[in-house]
């Protein structure tokens, strides 16, 4: 039976839950696979097949919702053919989507990593990976039947290669992008004498999907560590951006957006001491609370934690604390807890997925009752 290795997770038109899940490939059969609620804050689906998309095994998914008609489109790198694959929901039916199509390579480089999207002020939705150390961009139409654009390259910071990239747009329609981003190592020849350090764009046009600022660096975190990983953009309920990042030494750090200055970010706040080791980390605002809740699985073991938002103030968080365990991988070492994903329901309660790799299964923690934390829960067994 296929394992599970990563997964997307959505609201549907309707406000209920839309999950898809990356496989090993085995053979010829799929190695995507989909489930959905039945209505909005209701029972899960069985797994169905959902295709394959090129060649061997699919990286993480990436999903997001169109503006105009609310339908869905999933995206995926193929380790076959390095390329992007995607779908779109062709219906309101949950189960009616169109074929995987290819959107290639960006001047035929391999793609490396995940796929990060972010929906335009314009109702466009833009798609942003990395290939050859740099970043690309594709932008879909959105209408009834949407056309993507050819990839366009989006530039690094001179000398840089990419790592890792983030897109979000807050409520004043200017698309950001934070990147991490690495020089060779060959002494104290980069602008701020770290290898890893994190740099950002912004939209300055919201009306027009190529008008970005050049890239600037942010501040990086106290210490002399570097940041690691993916970093984490989201969305606050006052409309502003939230960005968390892991260090090398273990902790976990997050800043905001002060006001909506183009360049006013606030300080680092440590969120949980140096000396840990946690995996990529996701966050969501809880419609009930209007607070954000910051989840970071443990790169080793089951456990997960969270930081909260404790007041109005945004940048006012309680410390990293645990969280929850699964509970398949207790007492065993099940690496490190893939695809943690952060949603609220159509009631407004916080859900929380994450695949562990050790079994290939995903499991879903659910708040009982609106501003609740994400603490019952239901495994999804492989498919």
């Amino acid at each position: 039976m296929p394992k599970l290795t990563g997964i997307a997770v959505s609201q549907q038109n309707d406000g209920s839950l839309e999950l898809v899940a990356a496989s090993h490939a085995q053979g010829s059969g799929p190695t995507m696979w989909h489930t959905w609620q039945v209505a909005p804050g209701d029972e899960w689906n069985l797994w169905e097949p959902f295709g394959e998309p090129g060649t061997g095994d699919p990286g993480p998914p990436a999903m997001i919702q169109h503006a105009a008609d609310g339908h869905l489109e999933v995206f995926t790198v193929s380790s076959g053919d390095q390329a992007v694959w995607h779908r779109r929901q062709s219906g309101p039916e949950p189960d009616k989507w169109s074929d995987w199509e290819s959107l290639g390579q960006p001047d035929g480089d391999p793609v490396q990593g995940s796929v990060a999207t972010t929906l335009l002020n314009n109702s466009q939705v833009m798609a942003v990976v990395i290939a050859a150390g740099t970043l690309w961009q594709a932008v879909s139409t959105d209408s009834p039947d949407p056309q993507w654009s050819a990839w366009s390259p989006f530039g690094r910071p001179d000398g840089a290669t990419v790592l890792a990239v983030a897109i979000a747009t807050p409520s004043d329609g200017h698309a950001e992008l934070v990147a991490l981003v690495e020089w060779p190592d060959d002494g104290d020849t980069t602008p701020t004498g770290d290898r890893g350090v994190l740099w950002h764009r912004r939209q300055n046009d919201p009306a027009t999907a190529n008008d970005w600022s050049w890239w600037e660096p942010l501040t990086q975190p106290g210490g002399h560590s570097v940041p690691v990983g993916t970093p984490v953009l989201s969305v606050h309920a006052t409309g502003l951006l939230e960005l968390f990042t892991r260090t090398s030494d273990g902790a976990v750090w997050r800043t905001g957006r002060q006001n909506r200055d183009p360049v006013s970010w606030g300080p680092w706040d440590m969120l949980v001491r140096p000396g840990y080791s946690f995996g990529d980390l996701t966050a969501a605002t809880d419609s009930a609370s209007s607070r954000m809740l910051l989840v970071a699985p443990t790169s080793t073991g089951n456990h997960l934690w969270y930081a909260l938002q404790s007041g109005d103030d945004p940048s006012t968080w309680s410390p990293l604390s645990p969280l929850a365990t699964v509970p398949e991988a207790s007492g065993q070492d099940a690496g490190a807890l893939a695809g943690a994903l952060l949603v609220p329901d159509s009631d407004g309660r916080m859900q929380l997925f994450v695949v562990v790799p050790a079994t290939g299964n995903a499991y879903l923690f659910s708040a009982d009752d609106p501003g609740q934390l994400p603490t019952y829960t239901q495994s999804f067994t492989h498919p």
